[in-house]
């Protein structure tokens, strides 16, 4: 977008760009902090996903906040920003992040000001206008959740007349020129076939594998893979809400619980009867888990010492501080005995992991047994510190080890190699990561059929090479690089080949 000055076109090597299959919202803004920055670094491509994480935890607090102490809602906050698909993706170039903010803040500004009575109209353009704002980073997926669990929230508590008003057409209405702004002129340039690639070429691919065994494999372990998977540590207090006793004590807090699980329950089938949908499309609606995470926790940090809720909250603990426990133990013993093994962490790493390890498990234990609420809070405290340390170091250390550091120096090398003003272009679209390190434009041309297939005056070019493609020109030429593209210094399942003629 910067080399081409094109904002409304998403496009990779000069051609419309539909594998993403969405709008360009977080490219405008990698654009914009690469333009600060003075390139497309690597806190250019992060840095939307990171601040919209964090902005997710405030309006996760700040709507707690409405039925919720601080403790409740400083736990539904952390809640969200430890669950284990959040800390997986959040920090990464990828839309989840940044379109999960603009879903969870649509839903929960709409209930607080209704909640709160706020002018209609209020309600409903401020809401719309965050529902715009999802459309143009990810689609229609957007007003989907918003309109479903708005609209089954407001069936289910006999309100339903509330939409029927003049301020929802005026929320409509901002919603319409925002999206539209861009809307426009993008169907002025490609039209309805670009229309249908950006908004669904990538519904179509999850959609086309209509197998049995696969649509029955996914129904079953799609909810399985959310809840002990994506959303863990936390899912398990969920099950709190199983027993009647503790549905029936909601008091002020019922009627955020009632919107939260209709907007979850609008939204999950939209991904679980996609029969090859990933749990990462579902983490929009990971921030409606986090306050009913933290009312749990909240209402177990204020129970009688011996009540059912206290039990649990005391099992809970003590589960976790025999697996944290567990883990420092297993960390040092695999890195002083297997120093190769996947797991191993510098030794002094090690050490310091396994001792904070063991003193959260301790105090984890020993928050379970206390009657005082703030002694039964350090429980929370310890796990997630436990879990920010285990991700952010053992995992990111792991991850460090097993990934591929050869690919930037690789085409620096190549680069001064080539004539100063050679041209390379690419057979067929290039490899995403060795364009990223080549930093100059590759035109990209078909793949030829026969050396006559080539451009007048093309030299220099290259191809993306796989186990999946393992295409091959059949011209002869002089292949002067081979650059491991894989994520993994292990593999070399994707390769860029530079050639000359």
């Amino acid at each position: 977008m910067g080399e081409s000055g094109d904002f409304v076109v998403p496009r990779q090597q000069g051609d419309p760009f539909f594998m993403s299959s969405r709008p360009p919202l977080q490219a405008w803004v990698i654009a914009l902090i690469g333009h600060l920055r003075g390139s497309i670094d690597v806190v250019a491509v992060r840095l939307p996903s990171v601040v919209a994480l964090l902005a997710t935890m405030l309006v996760i607090y700040a709507y707690s906040r409405l039925f919720l102490p601080r403790l409740g809602s400083l736990a539904a906050s952390l809640a969200y920003g430890t669950m284990g698909q959040v800390m997986e993706l959040c920090r990464l170039g990828e839309t989840d992040s940044l379109f999960a903010l603009w879903v969870s803040a649509s839903l929960m500004v709409w209930h607080a000001g209704h909640m709160k009575n706020w002018p209609a109209w209020r309600v409903w353009t401020m809401a719309y206008l965050l529902v715009a704002l999802g459309t143009l980073t990810k689609g229609i997926q957007a007003p989907v959740y918003f309109a479903g669990g708005v609209g089954l929230y407001l069936l289910v508590t006999g309100r339903w007349r509330y939409a029927v008003t003049k301020a929802h057409l005026a929320g409509i209405a901002v919603f319409l020129a925002v999206w539209g702004a861009w809307q426009v002129p993008f169907f002025a340039k490609l039209g309805w076939t670009g229309l249908r690639h950006i908004y669904f070429g990538d519904v179509v691919l999850y959609l086309c594998d209509r197998q049995i065994s696969t649509i029955v494999k996914h129904l079953i372990a799609y909810p399985v893979e959310i809840f002990f998977g994506c959303l863990m540590p936390w899912s398990l207090l969920l099950l709190l809400y199983l027993r009647r006793d503790f549905r029936q004590a909601l008091a002020g807090a019922k009627e955020p619980v009632v919107f939260l699980a209709c907007s979850i329950l609008a939204a999950f089938p939209t991904v679980w009867f996609s029969p090859t949908a990933k749990t990462r499309f579902f983490l929009s609606l990971y921030p409606a888990f986090a306050p009913l995470v933290g009312l749990v926790i909240q209402r177990c940090c204020e129970a009688a010492y011996d009540s059912p809720w206290q039990k649990f909250w005391r099992r809970y603990l003590s589960s976790f501080a025999v697996v944290m426990a567990a883990s420092g133990a297993f960390v040092l013993l695999a890195s002083v005995f297997f120093p190769e093994s996947p797991i191993a962490q510098p030794l002094a790493f090690a050490f310091i992991f396994a001792l904070a390890a063991g003193g959260l498990a301790a105090v984890a234990y020993w928050s379970g047994l206390g009657a005082a609420p703030g002694r039964r809070a350090m429980g929370f405290w310890a796990l997630t510190v436990f879990l920010v340390l285990g991700y952010t170091g053992v995992v990111i250390n792991a991850m460090l080890r097993a990934s591929n550091f050869t690919t930037e120096p690789a085409v620096t090398s190549l680069k001064r190699e080539l004539p100063k003003n050679a041209t390379l272009v690419s057979l067929g679209p290039a490899d995403h990561l060795f364009a990223y390190y080549y930093r100059d434009p590759i035109p990209s041309i078909p793949w030829p059929n026969g050396a006559n297939a080539l451009p007048e005056g093309t030299r220099y070019f290259c191809f993306s090479r796989s186990a999946q493609e393992p295409r091959w020109p059949d011209f002869p030429f002089e292949q002067i690089a081979e650059i491991n593209c894989d994520r993994a210094h292990a593999s070399r399942d994707r390769v860029t080949i530079v050639g000359r003629r």
